[in-house]
């Protein structure tokens, strides 16, 4: 093999490389889930929601880290994609915000 055609080889192998690692960090980012979702329940530091019709697991009870809530109250909330299965549904809220009290 000449060495202008290693060198070649060797380049676009390294390219390849690197787009390859690049695209694998930009899609490894993990997004979270966001919906609205009334609150149905209030606990001490936690509240059981269900998300309102037409949003992601529409009617599926939902059991998260919120707090300074009141049944009634309309949030948005972020959550992690991981639920635990348990009874409600385990959610990591992120962050949340009311929208209609």
């Amino acid at each position: 093999m000449k060495p202008n055609t290693f060198i070649l080889v060797l380049s676009i192998l390294i390219i390849t490389i690197i787009i390859t690692v690049s695209l694998y960090f930009i899609y490894e980012k993990e997004t979270n889930l966001i919906f609205d979702a009334e609150v149905i329940e209030v606990f001490e530091g936690t509240a059981i929601i269900i998300p309102l019709p037409g949003e992601l697991m529409q009617g599926e009870e939902l059991s998260g880290n919120i707090t300074d809530v009141d049944v009634g109250d309309i949030l948005r909330v972020e959550a992690k994609q991981e639920v635990r299965e348990t009874f409600p549904l385990g959610i990591d809220v992120v962050k949340y915000e009311i929208i209609d009290r």
